[in-house]
């Protein structure tokens, strides 16, 4: 039911900048929320590193990672799994009602009208298997919906 939906709205303050769903508008944008103690959230940190590098240079792509984890914690993550997107803090409702109360990992892409287009909510700790989804599942949709 949250297919072809409208992504909620948000509005998130990092120091002095504040990031909301208005900086994604036209764009291609993949969504991934997960927390540190959930073992497929951090299987796939690898396949969405890759992921970002992928795409990270198509103007009409972005890429956004949601956590309720605090930003010390976020910084461990980054350099341990070399993550060059963004992650933001946000509390666990506000996870919740971003990813429509789905489990972790949850994978959202939105396109270009703002309309939920594919989601996909992970549990898979094989990163052999995470890989091979992304290369024949996620890959092909982003490249479609880019193009």
């Amino acid at each position: 039911d949250f297919l072809s939906k409208s992504f909620p709205s948000f509005s998130i303050a990092v120091g002095t900048r504040e990031y909301s769903d208005k900086d994604f508008a036209g764009k291609i944008v993949f969504v991934n929320f997960w927390f540190a103690d959930c073992p497929p959230c951090m299987a796939e940190m690898e396949a969405l590193n890759e992921l970002f590098r992928r795409f990270e240079a198509n103007k009409s792509f972005a890429m956004v990672s949601f956590t309720f984890e605090p930003p010390k914690k976020i910084i461990l993550i980054k350099k341990k799994y070399h993550i060059c997107y963004n992650i933001y803090s946000i509390s666990q409702d506000a996870c919740y009602r971003l990813n429509n109360n789905n489990a972790f990992p949850t994978s959202i892409i939105i396109g270009r009208n703002g309309l939920v287009s594919y989601i996909h909510s992970g549990d898979d700790l094989d990163q052999s298997e995470i890989k091979k989804y992304f290369e024949t599942k996620l890959y092909p949709f982003i490249e479609r919906a880019l193009h």
